[in-house]
């Protein structure tokens, strides 16, 4: 199947629209068991895709046969529907935007200001859409571009020394890369990619994620409740119904919980911002106070749309989607002042048990502590102990809005918080969103909206009812006992969101929370979904259009966090980290083509940092023990949360995490977390405050290491301490009583400092960075604190300087290394070849050669030295290199475009000898020269004016219309 996954990414093809079976394949079963895979496919390419946006296949029950039958659909007429309007973000890139806005803006609208800013609003839609039916046809728009430019450029090529022709080619120019712009922000938006900050230009890349996602989320089919697959307009109908009875149904809710038994407490605190905020600041902010002030929220800032994600990969029932509630802006800012107002107190209202949306709370507690509940379950004797892992259906679509009043006011919110709160959440109604179409129009009845910021606050509230219950539950009857390991706390679940456990006999491992509960260890096994997330990330062959630097950012930022979340929790086996860095590393080297990729620096040198003269990557094994060591931090700083309280009531029982030792029958995860704690110990250090969480001989607080390095245990109890003495119990009268022995085994105690403590201060916990120095925690610190550290090299400012050309400067670092695939090195693996410079025909190439030393590189190098007035010492590539280092050193807009020359020629030169080696082109000094030069003078065109001291002298030199697009000043 590998080799296939790779055929299909070659040929880049993808499922089209599907619903029915989702397994295609079913092997008859000869005892009990069988196979069922989906093995039959109906695939399209992108071509396909575009040509019949409509298609899907239904895949049939198997009946007497081993396959799924399959029935294609071509939709012979689409049904013409008005498509609602979306604010498209590269319209603010036009000239004609803000005036627009202005214009709009200026009209006079009588009525309260919500209903004002409605109508404005309303009002605008009608001149944006036009703007965008004009300017927004971005394909067409940057063909005309393209052909001017191109016209225009062959006029220069007959006539080069016309100034006047080169100013209206500056002109066109500026125009193409305007419109190249706008369409990929467009497309970007569309895409919603959000980790691609640098590279290439990528437009290739988001088409195809576009056409995939539209394709992925188009709803064709649907299974009405009497499972009879309905079509078109009836599918539609069937979804509206699903939701209107769902969402727009109430139900009668008894008080199930009487008012002494919830809290009573009180609350209160606030926030916004928009695009033309200096046209429709003020009126936004009249709509917002409007609503705080009235207690009333017009109908049309509560109107919802619902957008619906399949949940499955082969969607079938309206239930297999997650409606997503589309709230607008104005609703969204009313929603995070009430949030504000009431997320930093809620700590006090909710449970422990409780760790979602709660600052300073984490689900990582609740996978750690399950953990170290379900120890020892597969064993069958011990304690009588269960679990149970619930997932309450419907949770957030189910809540009654009498019941959410009754709450708030029990709880003690402000009936003006209550009113805000209620107005806000019952006067909802909902669109559903299908195709891009909208359809039906229901008032709401019950439920939260999933998308909205202050609904998981509220859920957390709700919750807070349950458990309050079980806890009502556990006073009144008798015969209840607590969980093994839970009394001192009284946990009775563990909640987050609305995922319950309740602390029944089960298999494990199993699921909870995104990560897998074990009872024994974790095996390679258990880790394989993690590398199937992986994969499935990489074997994608919209990918395919990712330059190297597209690559490195999706490494970066995606591929590198995958496994966060489980290395956040345990420790994962090496052989699982070492599987996810071969998939990345043949990734970035040959787009996932796993039998083409020859990596050109081995992954340990990748990882490195940058300025270590390598790509600054993560490795996986050190980012595991980093993230793991916040749960040290956390334990030794004494942080407040339930998985720390619970180790420190049953596993240390008062004694110091370093005083701990291995037992047999400790968890997985616990034992792990034992074991990376040596190579931890020194980095963490206490400063002493009150000294009475500082313990005093295991704790890393005096400058030369912990006191039991030198004191055994039994030296300590001998001289009447306790090993569990914190440092303000063994400082009497604000100095040391130490034994006389213990000085002259140590003499540097005679001299030891008393620390001055500070009653109201609390000890902190530091970490030392790799300059010895304290710094607060962080995990990225420990990163960098533990990794594998060689000297920094002088070209570091040469390759990896900001506003840098990602490609090219990709392909300078190769050819610093020396990892560029030369002739010379080829020799080493192919003896037998014959190998000759494509320039010049005479020996086989090296760096030296294709770079400096032959004729055709030493034309080119003169050419574009002369044309940038650049001098440098001739020699070879090293000495070439070690020069430029130190003549480059200061920031300026001269040495940008030296950097940009360098790392461009070399760029091109590498390009032209792959040309002629392998694609039989061959182009002339003239032409090399040429577009080195056209990529430093489009750099310059990204660059705002000013930058680095870009100025009206260096724009009239390479040709550049003063009148700038702006760029970004960021690496």
């Amino acid at each position: 199947m590998v080799e296939f996954n790779e055929c299909l990414n070659r040929i880049e093809v993808q499922d089209i629209n599907s619903n029915g079976l989702h397994y295609t394949w079913n092997q008859r079963p000869r005892g009990v068991h069988g196979v069922l895979k989906k093995l039959d496919r109906v695939m399209g390419n992108f071509k396909f895709v575009d040509d019949y946006p409509n298609v899907f296949a239904n895949f049939q029950p198997y009946r007497n046969s081993d396959h799924s039958p399959m029935i294609i659909k071509f939709p012979l007429k689409k049904k013409f529907r008005v498509h609602p309007f979306k604010f498209v973000n590269s319209l603010t890139l036009l000239d004609e935007f803000l005036p627009i806005v202005a214009n709009v803006w200026r009209t006079d609208i009588e009525g309260y200001g919500m209903f004002r800013l409605c109508q404005k609003l309303k009002l605008l839609k009608k001149p944006l859409r036009k703007l965008l039916v004009i300017k927004g046809n971005y394909a067409e728009k940057i063909g005309k571009c393209r052909e001017e430019l191109c016209r225009i450029q062959v006029e220069l090529d007959n006539d080069p020394f016309n100034e006047d022709l080169r100013i209206v080619e500056g002109h066109y120019l500026q125009s193409f890369l305007n419109a190249s712009r706008e369409e990929e922000w467009f497309l970007k938006q569309r895409a919603k990619v959000q980790w691609l900050k640098e590279g290439d230009s990528n437009t290739a890349y988001f088409h195809k994620v576009v056409k995939g996602k539209i394709n992925r989320n188009r709803v064709e089919t649907i299974l009405d409740g009497n499972d009879i697959w309905k079509e078109g307009d009836e599918a539609f109908k069937v979804i509206v119904d699903y939701f209107s009875n769902f969402l727009g149904v109430e139900r009668n809710v008894e008080p199930i919980i009487s008012p002494d038994t919830l809290f009573s407490k009180k609350l209160d605190a606030q926030h916004a911002n928009d695009m033309a905020w200096r046209i429709v600041g003020d009126d936004f902010c009249t709509a917002v106070k409007e609503f705080f002030l009235s207690k009333k929220i017009l109908k049309e800032i509560n109107a919802t749309v619902i957008a619906l994600v399949p949940k499955v990969q082969t969607p079938g029932k309206v239930g297999d989607y997650r409606p997503i509630s589309c709230c607008n802006v104005v609703y969204k800012c009313i929603s995070k002042v009430i949030v504000n107002r009431i997320r930093d107190y809620l700590g006090l209202l909710i449970s422990d048990n409780q760790s979602a949306f709660i600052s300073g709370r984490s689900i990582l507690d609740n996978i750690l502590l399950s953990q170290e509940l379900v120890k020892g379950y597969h064993i069958n004797r011990g304690f009588a102990r269960c679990a149970m892992k619930i997932d309450i259906q419907k949770a957030y679509d189910t809540v009654n809005w009498k019941f959410l009043q009754f709450i708030l006011k029990e709880f003690g919110f402000h009936s003006s918080m209550v009113s805000w709160i209620m107005n806000y959440v019952s006067t909802s109604s909902f669109m559903i969103n299908i195709n891009g179409s909208f359809h039906g129009f229901f008032q709401g009845k019950r439920g939260f909206r999933q998308g909205c910021p202050l609904s998981p606050y509220l859920f957390t509230l709700v919750m807070e009812v349950f458990n309050l219950m079980l806890k009502k539950c556990i006073r009144e009857d008798n015969g209840f006992k607590f969980h093994w390991r839970c009394k001192k706390q009284e946990i009775t679940h563990l909640c987050f969101a609305d995922d319950l456990m309740v602390f029944c006999h089960g298999k494990f491992p199993m699921k909870y929370l995104g990560a897998p509960l074990i009872c024994t260890r974790l095996f390679k096994r258990d880790c394989k979904v993690l590398v199937e997330k992986v994969k499935s990330r990489v074997n994608n062959w919209k990918n395919k259009s990712l330059s190297y630097a597209g690559r490195l950012q999706l490494i970066r930022f995606v591929l590198s966090s995958l496994p966060v979340y489980w290395a956040s929790v345990m420790l994962l086996p090496k052989s699982i980290t070492s599987e996810i860095e071969k998939i990345m590393r043949n990734f970035l080297w040959s787009s996932g083509d796993s039998r083409k990729g020859v990596a050109k620096v081995s992954w340990n040198e990748i990882c490195r940092p940058k300025k270590n003269g390598v790509l600054g990557l993560r490795n996986l094994n050190e980012w595991n023990i980093a993230l793991l060591s916040c749960r040290i931090w956390k334990i030794i700083s004494g942080h407040n949360s339930l998985w720390v309280k619970w180790v420190n009531a049953y596993l240390l029982e008062g004694r110091s995490f370093w005083d701990v030792g291995f037992k047999d029958k400790m968890s997985w995860s616990w034992r792990n977390l034992l074991k990376i704690r040596t190579h931890l110990r020194d980095f963490f250090v206490v400063q002493i405050g009150n000294g009475e969480d500082t313990f005093m001989w295991y704790d890393n607080w005096y400058q030369l290491g912990p006191l039991s390095y030198v004191l055994t245990p039994r030296e300590i109890a001998n001289a009447g301490y306790q090993i569990t003495n914190k440092v303000n119990e063994v400082i009497t009268d604000e100095d040391w009583n130490w034994p006389v022995d213990w000085i002259r085994i140590i003499p540097q105690l005679a001299e030891f400092p008393v620390p001055r403590l500070v009653r109201d201060k609390k000890d902190t916990v530091f970490w030392l960075n790799e300059r010895r120095e304290p710094t607060p925690f962080v995990v990225n610190q420990v990163s960098k604190s533990i990794s594998v550290h060689e000297s920094n090299v002088g070209w570091y400012d040469l390759v990896w300087f900001q506003q840098r050309i990602p490609n090219h400067c990709f392909i300078l670092w190769l050819a610093i290394l020396g990892r560029l695939r030369t002739q010379d090195i080829m020799k080493k693996w192919k003896s037998t070849c014959n190998f000759s410079c494509a320039f010049c025909n005479k020996q086989s190439d090296s760096h030296c050669h294709i770079f400096f030393e032959c004729n055709f590189p030493q034309e080119v190098w003169s050419k574009v030295k002369r044309n940038l007035n650049i001098t440098h010492k001739d020699g070879n590539w090293f000495e070439i290199i070690q020069d430029l280092q130190g003549t480059l050193k200061r920031k300026n807009i001269e040495n940008f475009i030296k950097k940009c020359a360098l790392a461009a020629t070399i760029y091109h030169l590498w390009n032209e000898r792959n040309k002629r080696l392998f694609g039989k082109v061959t182009n002339s000094m003239e032409f090399v020269v040429h577009r080195i030069m056209e990529d430093i003078r489009l750099k310059l065109f990204g660059l705002k004016y000013g930058y680095l001291g870009l100025n009206a002298e260096i724009c009239k030199h390479w040709n550049i219309p003063i009148q700038k697009i702006n760029g970004s000043d960021g690496d």
